[in-house]
């Protein structure tokens, strides 16, 4: 396995953070051992092969801290180095090389944005089928009415909430 090269920094520059002030220093602190630490994980994978690791091995054989050991896996299942099999070991998902997939379904990267955006239209879903069986269902005329104006007040709300989710 041919380590990598440079670090891979797919956020901001760096290796990962939430955006709280902490998280921040903790990815300032961590960067110049980034590296190393993508490095180790890839010969480990390696060298386990088709067993592939979770993030409890990578905390337990790499680094000890959790979030640590769980930052170094998705940074480089982001970069494309490795693959989130959708079977898990011990109650954590198992990464592999991607030589190592065989036949096994795998878990593509979804960002906490992407999630977020998700969780909204499903929001939307819901309002919409909210309204449309009350409106429907409905015995008074004024309420029937209405229901086109709550539509679309609903859905310029949720429309909001996406549109902020983009910035």
């Amino acid at each position: 396995m041919k380590p990598v090269s440079e670090a891979l920094f797919p956020y901001d520059d760096t290796d990962g953070h939430s955006g709280t002030s902490t998280s921040l220093a903790a990815a300032e602190e961590h960067h110049d051992t980034a590296g190393d630490k993508q490095n180790a994980v890839l010969e480990l994978l390696e060298e386990r092969g088709a067993r592939g690791l979770t993030v409890v091995d990578v905390r337990n054989m790499v680094v000890p801290h959790h979030g640590t050991a769980s930052r170094v896996l998705t940074v480089l299942h982001v970069g494309g180095r490795i693959l989130r099999l959708k079977e898990a070991r011990d109650g954590a998902k198992v990464y592999v090389l991607p030589k190592y997939q065989m036949t096994r379904p795998i878990e593509r990267y979804v960002s906490t944005r992407t999630k977020h955006r998700n969780a909204a239209l499903v929001d939307v879903r819901s309002a919409v089928e909210g309204l449309r069986n009350l409106g429907s269902n409905s015995p008074l005329l004024e309420y029937q009415l209405g229901y086109d104006a709550a539509l679309s007040s609903v859905l310029a709300s949720i429309q909001h909430r996406l549109d902020t989710l983009e910035m």
